[in-house]
């Protein structure tokens, strides 16, 4: 049965690498700082976000090659990078050997460590970190060790792609992948799914791909998500201190509490035009949306008792005050 199962998953590790993705070319990346960068401004507040790391191993060309030659268990580190490309629904992490590059060219390597009691892996470097440099992943030895079980090899992938996900950009949040609450799916043996929203911000940093490095080719994956998708089922109807929105001026009013009833806004006047997490970004004047329909992705009701409404016009996700719309369902 041990046999068995692991001969599927390896077909299925086979099936994704050949068969839905292309390959990449040579590379220029490694660690990379992400401070000046605006990535995912366009995510409703309603979301559970993703939390950016400063740091991100993706490379030029949009992908993240690994070399993980040190690992006797490379099905788990294939395993990993599997569940990050079906994810993510590109061919987005490699092995040096598919990429066809160098050894030394790898941007992160991935080796087996002896980590305290509890740990199972850890991503980066204690103390400095410069760009160029290979980012490193360590996967404890004790994780490695019991992969030989389903159960514990189940647990192993699952590390090693929570730490891929450090690698890529990604810091801890409440989620399945980046934080704790997968632990029931692993106690059963189950993989569990790499969450919409840090599909949606590992797919942000290749849209602005070249906001890292001048001029490379934006990448858009195909599985990033809006809407419904985006939100946390714990979201609350009060807006607590934590919320993004919670830090938004709304002139000297903020909002108190929020519903997802939907419908659509007429904008008839000019008003300032707010984003989460930027301020005030323009007028409806100014941004064009005076006389036009949106469909509504919040409502919201200030501590002073006015409404206002989070919209979205394409790609961006606006909030207005509903003194100068017509609200129809």
């Amino acid at each position: 049965m041990k046999k068995f199962w692991k001969t599927l998953l390896s077909a299925l590790i086979i099936a994704i690498s050949f068969g839905a993705f292309s390959t990449a070319n040579q590379v220029d990346a490694r660690v990379k700082f992400t401070r000046n960068t605006d990535f995912y401004k366009n995510e409703p507040e309603n979301a559970k976000p993703s939390v950016l790391s400063t740091i991100t191993t993706i490379n030029k060309d949009g992908t993240m090659i690994y070399d993980a030659d040190t690992v006797k268990q490379k099905d788990v580190i294939a395993a990993a990078a599997a569940h990050w490309n079906k994810a993510v629904g590109i061919n987005l992490i490699m092995s040096y050997q598919e990429a066809h590059v160098a050894k030394a060219d790898a941007d992160v390597v991935i080796e087996p460590a002896d980590l305290p009691a509890g740990i199972g892996g850890v991503t980066g470097y204690d103390g400095y970190v410069y760009e160029t440099w290979q980012n490193i992943i360590k996967i404890a030895n004790t994780t490695l060790d019991a992969a030989s079980s389903q159960k514990g090899f189940v647990q192993a992938v699952s590390t090693t792609s929570h730490e891929m996900g450090h690698a890529l950009g990604l810091n801890h949040d409440p989620g399945a992948l980046m934080g704790t609450s997968g632990a029931a799916e692993l106690a059963n043996g189950i993989l569990p799914a790499i969450p919409d929203y840090n599909v949606n911000a590992v797919g942000a940093i290749l849209k602005d791909l070249d906001q890292l490095y001048p001029g490379s080719k934006p990448i858009t994956i195909p599985n990033m998500t809006d809407g419904s998708a985006y939100r946390d089922a714990g979201t609350t109807e009060e807006i607590l201190p934590t919320d993004r929105v919670a830090q938004l001026t709304l002139g000297v009013d903020r909002v108190a509490t929020r519903n997802f009833n939907g419908g659509m806004v007429e904008i008839i006047g000019n008003e300032n035009v707010y984003q989460v997490g930027r301020g005030e970004v323009g007028t409806t004047s100014s941004l064009n949306l005076i006389n036009t329909k949106q469909p509504i992705v919040t409502g919201y009701m200030s501590a002073g008792s006015q409404r206002y409404y989070q919209i979205k016009v394409g790609n961006q996700f606006y909030i207005v005050w509903g003194g100068y719309v017509i609200v129809t369902r």
